[in-house]
């Protein structure tokens, strides 16, 4: 499950790469208007916050996820764990 995940978190982050690349580089046309750059820079801009949103949740369901896979080591330390009494 940690593959997939991985392995979206960095297709979404060669997509953010390529975005903030158009975001700078704004329209590729040969003579864009000032109207046609400020459409993509609109534009890129709502991609570029989807996708480190969508990246942010990637990464809380990895931890999520691999904080399920290990087993809570806490509840089995201390002297409780040890057999000894608590008191």
């Amino acid at each position: 499950m940690t593959v997939l995940i991985h392995a979206a978190m960095l297709a979404l982050g060669l997509a953010l790469l390529l975005a903030i690349l158009y975001l700078i580089y704004g329209s590729l046309e040969m003579y864009p208007t000032e109207e046609q750059q400020s459409k993509v820079r609109i534009a890129m801009s709502v991609v570029v916050m989807c996708i480190v949103a969508a990246e942010a949740l990637l990464w809380g369901l990895a931890r999520y996820v691999k904080r399920r896979e290990q087993p809570n080591s806490s509840l089995q330390s201390g002297p409780a764990a040890s057999g000894r009494p608590l008191s």
